[in-house]
């Protein structure tokens, strides 16, 4: 037989418990697939009833944002892609590339420029049965202008950045409205 003194104890006890879950189950963040932008911005194109989250800015020092947010373009359209050219040309290299199980069609146009290399970029995929396209540039500082120290760093960081998984972050997050 339960003391009356512990059956209030385990009474009390369980209540807590539950209490403690039921307002975690409310409160608490849920877990999501979504990708965590709680400190990017939001695109809203009126226009084209779209919206996209993207970075203010991508946190390197050598790497630079140039037409940023890209211009999104929603196209009525299925989606496709030939692959040609090379990234140097006038009309630059276009090449198929699947992004975390996305597959999207990525145009590069490189021009070097005053101790700058500007890469413009259009990023083409599917949604919905649509084709969107994202449109921007960004400047990559040459390294080699830079002393010793500075130009390995230079380099570390244009070597390990990757558009790609901007870029594939900010697709996810497109909706239309």
């Amino acid at each position: 037989m339960i003391n009356p003194k512990h059956k209030k104890f385990l009474f009390l006890l369980s209540a807590g418990i539950l209490a403690g879950g039921i307002i975690a189950f409310f409160f608490l963040p849920k877990e999501s697939n979504a990708p965590q932008t709680f400190d990017w911005l939001t695109s809203i194109d009126q226009r084209q009833k779209i919206s996209f989250d993207y970075p203010p800015a991508f946190d390197t020092a050598y790497i630079v944002p140039v037409d940023w947010p890209p211009q999104a373009i929603l196209m009525n359209i299925p989606f496709t892609c030939t692959e040609a050219g090379i990234e140097t040309g006038r009309a630059g290299e276009t090449k198929i590339e699947t992004i975390k199980g996305t597959e999207y069609c990525i145009t590069t146009v490189s021009e070097g420029a005053a101790g700058s290399i500007y890469t413009q970029y259009t990023y083409t995929f599917p949604k919905n049965g649509k084709q969107i396209v994202f449109a921007f540039s960004i400047r990559k500082l040459q390294c080699d202008n830079y002393e010793e120290d500075k130009k390995e760093e230079c380099k570390e960081e244009q070597d390990s950045f990757s558009i790609n998984t901007i870029i594939d972050k900010m697709a996810s997050t497109l909706q239309e409205f």
